[in-house]
This record gives C-alpha cells, structure tokens and sequence, in this order.
C-alpha cells in the first residue's frame, strides 16, 4: 500500500511538472503556432553574435561591421561619484550611402540585471523575417530569462536619445548604477535583428536571420 502511494505521488509530480511546462511552452507567451514557437527558439538560442570586448580603462572606441553597415562606439563616460554611465554609438554605412531609417532590438545589461529590451527606432519589414515583431510576446519571455528584472524600465536608471544626421545615426545610452558604487559587473550593449532603409532605397536586414552586434563592457 504505502509503495503505491509513493508511486502515486512520483506520478503527481511529474504530472504537475509536465503540465506547467507545457503549459508554459504553448500558451503562456501568446503565440500560438507551434511551429513558429520552435522556429524561433533554434534561431535565438543560435543567433549569430558579432562581439567586442572593451576595456574601459583603455579603450575609447570600438567598430564592428557587418556586410553595409558597422556601428562604432566612440564614447564612453563613467563617474563613479554619480554612478552615471554613458555611451554613445554612431551607426552608418559601409558604401557611404545616407541612412534614412533604422531599427533593432536594444538589450542593456550586466552580469545580473537587465536595464533595457525594448525596440528602438521606426518599424521596418524585410519580407517574412523580422522575427522579433511576430514573436513580440516570445521574445521577452526568453531574452530576460535568468536575469533580475528589477531595473528595467526604471526612468532614473536608464535613458536614451536617438539622433539622425544624414550620414550616420547616432545613440546616446545614460544609466545611473547608483551613487559610489564599485561595480566588477560586465555591461553589455546588444543590438538584435538589425534592420536599415539607405536613403531612397528599400529597406534591409544586416543578418539573414537573427543576429546581434554585442559590445561588452569590463571596468
């Protein structure tokens, strides 16, 4: 009797475990073709990631460049009495073409906490793979997956501007990691499924499928 009521309770458990994983798998981000769901899984997971590792106390500026177009970050400002960080990108192209619009996934975050994750810039399409708007409610659930959320969205803690000026765009990214603080955090600045318009031209992605420029950060 009682090895039956253990068995009893085996059984509950992985009943319980499978129905919330399920549960969470096909219907808890509102997507709901299958299909798509796992599609983009294996694309995210296996994204492409151009990286650049920049130190802080040496580096001022780093490029990283994909087919027409690179993204330089030439600034950064850290003040450790204020706890205020800024950093500042240009994004331009490759062939001197004007750029007219552009627009990408922004993830800011360090080793723990994720302080932004949201689009910047106007909508555009190429075709059926901008993956990010169709899957606006899958993509959340997984890029934040793992990470304290506290911060995000904080208006004090993180704010940003976008500039255009013909030949290149500009990105001034300012967060405050609070007064005194001594951080041995990586911060990383990544920019997802990028896609641009050269003026008087049609619009086009920088990856095939998902793939992100990350500039981390060490101090």
């Amino acid at each position: 009797m009682r090895k039956k009521f253990v068995i009893i309770v085996i059984l509950f458990i992985v009943f319980f475990i499978l129905v919330n994983t399920f549960y969470g798998f096909f219907y808890e981000d509102n997507v709901g073709n299958l299909l798509d769901k796992i599609t983009f899984r294996i694309k995210y997971y296996s994204r492409e990631i151009l990286e650049y590792n920049l130190d802080y106390n040496k580096d001022k500026n780093a490029i990283i460049s994909k087919d027409n177009i690179s993204a330089e970050l030439y600034d950064t400002n850290y003040d450790p009495l204020s706890g205020q960080l800024t950093i500042n990108f240009k994004f331009y192209t490759n062939n001197e073409k004007l750029i007219e619009r552009l627009r990408f996934m922004l993830r800011v975050h360090d080793d723990e906490k994720i302080y932004y994750n949201h689009s910047v810039g106007d909508q555009l399409f190429v075709g059926n793979t901008d993956y990010l708007l169709y899957n606006k409610n899958l993509y959340p659930k997984l890029s934040t997956k793992g990470f304290d959320t506290s911060k995000l969205d904080e208006e004090t803690s993180f704010r940003f501007s976008s500039l255009e000026n013909g030949k290149y765009k500009t990105l001034s990214l300012t967060f405050n990691l609070g007064k005194n603080n001594e951080t041995s955090n990586n911060f990383y600045v990544e920019f997802l499924d990028i896609i641009y318009a050269p003026k008087y031209d049609n619009s086009y992605k920088v990856f095939d499928y998902l793939g992100e420029f990350r500039y981390k950060i060490s101090f």
